[in-house]
């Protein structure tokens, strides 16, 4: 239970002020326990740092298995036009997860400013979801439109009318977009 605890005020706090601008003092004060405590359960910052990432690392690994399910449910539909729509609704599901739930933003707060984890990075937030709207194109599409150039033109759009507006707001936008994609798919 503390070490639960540490987690989520470590998370919290290495998000509002960086990994820098967090003391272990300081985290352990949030969770109620002495800092000399906290090093019971991590045996340093860096490994606190370490957990935390893990922890929303694992959380994102299990919606993303989920995810790698859709392209299974597009295969058993029988009409064309299903399979784009269940496509569609799947590269949207996909790129608004990335975008606005909350264990992506909160992983994307902590490794956003710090080289050492561009990698990391670069993996959730652009080739793993990339990679997973493809894949659910690649079950419904079957003309010839290059389905890298669709996923981030999915990708892209749903990124700029996230940013921009609140779902609800681009809820016109969205429906838009929807248009599009099921014209050049059919």
């Amino acid at each position: 239970m503390t070490r639960d605890r540490l987690l989520i005020e470590a998370s919290a706090l290495f998000a509002q002020k960086g990994y820098n601008g967090v003391s272990i003092r300081e985290i352990a004060g949030k969770a109620g326990i002495k800092e000399s405590s906290l090093y019971n359960h991590f045996a340093s910052k860096q490994a606190l740092f370490d957990a935390v990432l893990s922890m929303y690392e694992q959380k994102i690994q299990k919606t993303i298995s989920e995810f790698q399910d859709y392209p299974l449910h597009i295969r058993l539909q029988k009409d064309d036009q299903a399979k784009i729509a269940l496509a569609i609704d799947a590269a949207i599901r996909i790129a608004s997860y990335f975008k606005t739930a909350g264990d992506p933003l909160s992983l994307k707060r902590l490794i956003g400013n710090n080289p050492d984890t561009e990698d990391s990075f670069t993996h959730y937030f652009h080739r793993e979801p990339l990679r997973l709207i493809e894949s659910v194109l690649k079950e419904a599409v079957t003309n010839t439109v290059d389905l890298e150039i669709l996923s981030l033109i999915i990708f892209g759009s749903i990124a700029e009318l996230i940013g921009s507006k609140s779902l609800i707001e681009a809820e016109d936008s969205l429906k838009a977009l929807i248009d599009v994609i099921r014209r050049l798919l059919s």
